[in-house]
């Protein structure tokens, strides 16, 4: 007897593409009633009902996920019911297979869940004429060796789409939720970003100021150190200018509060009188519109103007600054002249004490000397001729002297030449003593 022709699973709906979604499958894949055994089959035919079934079971968490979510947020307590309806499927799979290993192997049981309980089946056994024994299957239910039954209660296409709606809704609620606190967290960011970046230039400005103000400017110049009055005259000119600044903020504040809740006012104003507005009213804004848009050519003109004027004046400054850079320049070199100059008219002021207490010593002598003058008397002539007489042999003999002091010299510059030459030949011959007393002191 020839093997029983088995007729391979088909599907309801092609396998999915490569890259395709489960969400967008629907319908679950069933096999049809026909009874088959993997040891009938081929590869092929294994391998395609392998797929098939895959694919079912991916549809089926899908849809089983999406009603678990719906029951989770609609009717909690009919999971519990669930879960205990699928234990007892669980505990009817274990007994049946316990029972088909004690009543003898080669069985093929099938499951079906229908309802509320479940619901076993068991193949027969055959023996040939020749006395050895083969499992064939002979009868199953209408999935046979693939386990659950496709029968029994099932939620209809109308109602899963309708619960995938929903759960879409939900979730695109939640999305939305969701992006709108992402937004706003990320305008919170942003918002604190730029106050972090505002006190982290208040700072730096600060710190600058302080810097160039105290650390530099502030410091004596004796005791190199910074004055106590400096410090807190600082800070109170900082801390008055914080408060004027804190007031300001306080009424911009203040300002923008009352405008907020002008423009909140307006906005329910607005929504409250939307269902009435009529082709008059977007007239009256089409024309508002075309007044705000001349108002804006408008300032767009006197921007243009105010930028030409701000270009030409803007190159005047540059020349007006090129000129004081250069009157600085000559200040400077004016301010160095000044100095140079300083300096010599001390030089001059010195010169000038000098030279005064030289003329005050020239008139002491001139003044001593016209005091000389009328006091001088003229002596006599022969007294004047023997003075004159006597300084003359005073002077010749002054000549002989020196003349004899010169000879005196040259006569003592020989001896001491003399004196060293024979210094040199007494050192000569005692180095020649000592030399021949040394070798004769070896020859011994």
């Amino acid at each position: 007897m020839g093997p029983k022709k088995v007729q391979k699973p088909q599907s309801r709906w092609h396998p999915l593409p490569e890259g395709a979604s489960t969400m967008q499958v629907i319908a679950v894949p069933e096999i049809d009633e026909y009874s088959f055994h993997p040891d009938d089959m081929t590869k092929e035919e294994l391998l395609s009902c392998c797929k098939v079934i895959e694919q079912s079971n991916n549809t089926l968490e899908i849809e089983n996920m999406i009603i678990e979510k719906y029951l989770t947020r609609m009717d909690p307590t009919s999971l519990e019911k669930m879960n205990q309806i699928l234990e007892a499927a669980a505990a009817a799979i274990q007994k049946a297979e316990r029972t088909a290993h004690l009543g003898g192997g080669g069985s093929t049981f099938s499951i079906a869940k229908e309802g509320m309980g479940s619901r076993v089946t068991d193949d027969s056994m055959s023996s040939s004429q020749d006395g050895t024994s083969k499992s064939t299957p002979t009868r199953t239910n209408k999935i046979g060796f693939f386990g659950l039954s496709d029968k029994g209660p099932k939620v209809p296409a109308s109602q899963k789409i309708e619960l995938v709606n929903r759960e879409i809704d939900e979730m695109k609620t939640v999305l939305d939720d969701f992006r709108k606190k992402a937004k706003n967290f990320n305008y919170t960011l942003r918002c604190r970003n730029e106050e972090m970046k505002e006190r982290l230039q208040e700072i730096k400005e600060a710190q600058i100021n302080f810097e160039q103000k105290l650390m530099i400017e502030g410091l004596d110049p004796i005791t190199g150190k910074l004055p106590g009055e400096k410090f807190i005259r600082y800070q109170e000119v900082r801390l008055k200018a914080e408060e004027i600044e804190i007031d300001r903020i306080r009424i911009k504040t203040g300002s923008l509060k009352s405008h907020l809740k002008k423009v909140k006012q307006q906005l329910a104003q607005k929504e409250e009188l939307g269902e009435i507005l009529h082709a008059v009213d977007f007239e009256q804004l089409q024309i508002e519109n075309r007044e705000c848009q001349e108002r804006l050519e408008e300032k767009v003109d006197h921007l243009v103007e105010v930028k030409t004027l701000n270009g030409k004046y803007g190159n005047l400054l540059n020349t007006n600054k090129k000129k004081l850079q250069e009157q600085v320049n000559r200040l400077a070199e004016l301010q160095e002249n000044a100095v140079v100059k300083e300096q010599m008219i001390k030089s001059l002021k010195g010169d000038e004490e000098r030279v005064n207490s030289e003329v005050t010593a020239a008139e002491n002598s001139v003044t001593k000397i016209m005091a000389l003058m009328k006091s001088f008397t003229v002596p006599d002539v022969m007294q004047y001729i023997n003075t004159k007489a006597q300084l003359n042999c005073l002077k010749k003999e002054i000549k002989v002297l020196t003349r004899r002091v010169e000879l005196k010299d040259l006569e003592l510059a020989s001896h001491v030449h003399k004196i060293r030459i024979l210094n040199e030949s007494l050192k000569s011959e005692n180095q020649l003593r000592s030399v021949a007393s040394f070798k004769s002191t070896l020859h011994f």
